[in-house]
């Protein structure tokens, strides 16, 4: 039980960084593409 509770832990928080990491990568290239 506790194997599934750091597993769902884990894929909550890797769901949150790339979502971090694809909202980063808009806002670097939302700039240059404005600015083309």
């Amino acid at each position: 039980m506790l194997m599934v509770m750091h597993g769902i832990f884990l894929m909550g928080l890797m769901t949150q960084w790339s979502f971090s990491k694809m909202l980063e990568l808009r806002w670097l290239l939302c700039p240059t593409l404005t600015h083309a």
